[in-house]
């Protein structure tokens, strides 16, 4: 696929996009057309649909889709954000939905398949655009401006052809016909013998497809209508009179089964078959909660997930995979409800009130935290909270002994406030695992052998 420019901005916006290179590009016309939704005229391969994976058809769409239009499309239309504007509580609104469904810790628990490296190059790539325009506002004022035009243009060229066919060379005939069942049906259609819009082009180089549609119009007596919506609310009170609610086991039990087996059991042998039944239902119910919450967790619902498990354990307590899922369905849950609280919490550390900031972010600690979380929240908040930063990056470093940046972070902490020796202990750890670590073997040469 050959990707036109756009180049009917002003020139200063232009070679403002140059600079760039390819992130630069503003494609000549969006994909996204009117009438044919976000995926514009592109052809899905029905194999690659219908691979086996954890993904849903919607989700391999979004896949397959965006791995085949890196530099293709606006970045726009790449985050799926409808409307091109330079505001950043927008972007971030649309980046957070992005990382849900390509952040790593997203797609973890899900099988990728033959995606796998596709889902990750979406991520690295949709963080790309997202920390450049986060990183450079003039570039993010720039190409929204730019894309904005482009759409306008086009809009109205799409108009403008439209308004070129003249309705009253298109005279309509009703010729009536007699559809099935003797039902009376007026057919109408179109005479019109000029230029058809599968003529139509414009300078952006999009035509449309297909004529002025032929419209068949049935007409059925309103009174065939009440009829046949009588006999369905006769059929729907017949079924709900047949059926019956048993409480205990939560199953749909028919009325005329229910008299029969209590005629049939008495006594004591009577309770003993009902609880037995009602133990037997319970597990089965359990299983069909179990099964919706996979299904969740596959479009990624995750809080929907966490309910569906949560009713499977307290059907079938015994099992023990219904406890598993529900625990990493909560993770999940935890997890997004953290992101929601960073990105508030980021509005006031932009401003510089971190005060205000604080108490969210320990909120978002307390739900989810990892290596990226923990590191992140050393770097903003080292000065305002050092104890309670060094305790995070101890902890993080506990849970995870391997990653070096935790080590070099909080030996830097260290340093800052003169503390040389635990600085050092950091910088030897850090040796320990990778004994050429250029980091620390500058920083303790630096400091002298002890």
């Amino acid at each position: 696929m050959t990707v036109i420019a756009f180049q009917q901005a002003n020139p200063q916006e232009m070679e403002c996009l140059k600079k760039y290179q390819d992130w630069g590009i503003v494609p000549q016309i969006p994909v996204k057309l009117p009438g044919l939704g976000r995926f514009g005229r592109f052809q899905f391969n029905q194999k690659q649909l219908l691979s086996r994976c954890g993904l849903s058809v919607a989700q391999r769409k979004e896949v397959i889709f965006l791995s085949q239009h890196f530099h293709k499309i606006d970045h726009f239309e790449f985050l799926n954000i409808e409307t091109p504007s330079a505001d950043q509580k927008e972007l971030k609104k649309a980046y957070f939905a992005f990382s849900k469904s390509y952040h790593p810790d997203s797609v973890s628990m899900l099988d990728l398949g033959e995606f796998q490296s596709a889902v990750a190059q979406i991520f690295q790539y949709g963080k790309q655009v997202y920390d450049l325009f986060m990183g450079d506002q003039l570039f993010f004022e720039t190409y929204a401006s730019v894309v904005a035009k482009r759409d306008q243009l086009f809009l109205q060229s799409l108009e403008k052809e439209r308004h070129q066919i003249d309705p009253q060379q298109t005279p309509l005939s009703v010729q009536p016909i007699v559809g099935l069942k003797g039902v009376s049906v007026h057919k109408i259609s179109s005479s019109h013998s000029g230029n058809s819009s599968n003529d139509i082009s414009n300078e952006f180089g999009f035509k449309p497809q297909g004529g002025l549609p032929k419209i068949d119009t049935p007409i059925e007596p309103q009174a065939d209508i009440d009829a046949r919506k009588a006999k369905l609310r006769e059929r729907l009170n017949q079924n709900l009179q047949n059926v019956k609610i048993n409480v205990d086991s939560h199953v749909l039990q028919a009325t005329k089964n229910v008299q029969q087996a209590q005629n049939t059991v008495m006594g004591s042998t009577q309770s003993q078959v009902v609880v037995a039944t009602t133990q037997e239902a319970r597990i089965e119910q359990a299983k069909d909660f179990f099964f919706e919450g996979n299904q969740s967790m596959q479009k990624q619902q995750w809080l929907r997930a966490l309910n569906q498990f949560k009713l499977a354990m307290e059907y079938d307590p015994t099992n023990t995979k219904y406890k598993e899922h529900f625990e990493s369905a909560k993770i999940k849950v935890n997890q997004e409800k953290s992101m929601q609280a960073w990105i508030k919490a980021d509005e006031y550390i932009e401003l510089g009130l971190l005060d205000r900031a604080y108490p969210i972010v320990q909120e978002a600690l307390a739900l989810y935290v990892d290596d990226q979380i923990a590191l992140k929240f050393a770097d903003i908040f080292k000065e305002f909270a050092f104890d309670e930063v060094t305790a995070l990056l101890e902890n993080r470093i506990q849970a995870s002994p391997y990653q070096l940046q935790l080590y070099w972070t909080l030996g830097q902490l260290y340093l800052s406030k003169n503390k040389t020796t635990l600085a050092r202990q950091q910088f030897e750890k850090m040796l320990t695992f990778d004994p050429s670590e250029p980091r620390a073997l500058k920083i303790l040469k630096k400091q002298g052998n002890p």
